[in-house]
């Protein structure tokens, strides 16, 4: 079974997008399949595309735990900066828990939740992505 994610990998950063129903395991396999690209320790910045999940399976009190496992793989990439594109309550809800967690833990990351990619792009300083044929910033590899 298709994993609900895709991975855009960009010069210097990645542009994941979930949609569908979203649990645990799409979240750690769509992390693996980062940490486990050795482009991966050279990008500084990660857009986290949430605007398509239409249910998420993943209970509150995990955020603590995936911002542990971001923690250790900000060893890798200690610069990286994470956007998170997000409208719907309980997306925004569990991304600022991850966001407090990480917080507290001391994550070198800078992050940000936000509406749209032209905000990303603006937040991030990017000039330079290619479009898409969706006329999307950000286009799949």
């Amino acid at each position: 079974m298709r994993m609900p994610f895709s991975i855009a990998w960009q010069a210097r950063g990645t542009f994941i997008r979930f949609w569908g129903c979203v649990d645990l395991d799409t979240v750690t396999n769509s992390n693996d399949a980062l940490w486990l690209d050795p482009r991966f320790d050279d990008h500084t910045y990660c857009i986290y595309d949430l605007r398509d999940v239409e249910k998420w399976d993943v209970a509150m009190d995990q955020a603590k735990v995936l911002a542990a496992l971001d923690l250790a793989a900000s060893q890798h990439a200690p610069r990286l900066r994470l956007v998170f594109l997000a409208h719907e309550a309980y997306s925004i809800q569990f991304v600022e828990a991850y966001i407090q967690h990480s917080r507290r833990m001391r994550s070198p990351w800078d992050f940000v939740i936000l509406k749209n990619e032209d905000e990303a792009v603006a937040w991030l300083g990017l000039d330079d992505q290619t479009q898409s044929n969706e006329g999307s910033t950000f286009s799949e590899e």
